[in-house]
């Protein structure tokens, strides 16, 4: 059985940047909501092709990640953490640089925004994708199938050991 959470939302912050012994690594909250509640999730990155993820997202945007489940033991704990290994960007680059703009024109920082898409958004046919812009390979959502079961191709995918996640992750925590 692969371990595999796949969730889509919105950002409910920016992208913040980490390093610890010369590693850098990202992590952002994702809000995923059903028709009773929202729930949050942490997202650590360790894959330094994605740390440009940052400057391609901005608090509410919309993301298809795909992660890993990770645990580890914490002060007798045992505590759950999600690891990226692939998302999809579901906002154009007009739609993104709107939200970046007004993210910066009201200056609250402290919640997130949800705009409702217009319709006109939610067409893919009209939709830019920013990882064509990049010469970025991603997840094709607009496909009937997609190959979200398929591993990474291990000579893509720069990944600190799992050592090294669970060191950035007890230094994440104890902060």
């Amino acid at each position: 059985m692969e371990n595999q959470v796949n969730l889509i939302g919105r950002l409910t912050n920016f992208v913040s940047f980490k390093s610890s012994n010369n590693k850098h690594y990202i992590y952002f909250n994702l809000a995923v909501g059903n028709n009773s509640k929202t729930d949050f999730f942490t997202i650590f990155c360790f894959n330094e092709k994605f740390l440009k993820l940052a400057e391609w997202v901005t608090k509410g945007s919309p993301l298809a990640v795909r992660c890993k489940l990770k645990s580890f033991v914490k002060n007798n704990k045992r505590e759950l953490t999600l690891i990226l290994e692939d998302f999809k960007l579901l906002e154009t680059k007009k739609q993104f640089e709107k939200r970046k703009e007004k993210n910066f024109e009201t200056l609250n920082l402290s919640q997130p925004n949800f705009d409702k898409p217009e319709e006109d958004d939610l067409n893919q046919n009209n939709a830019t994708n920013i990882f064509e812009e990049f010469g970025f390979d991603s997840w094709d959502l607009s496909q009937e199938q997609t190959n979200l079961d398929q591993p990474l191709d291990p000579k893509n995918h720069i990944e600190a050991t799992k050592e090294e996640q669970l060191n950035f992750l007890e230094d994440f925590v104890a902060e």
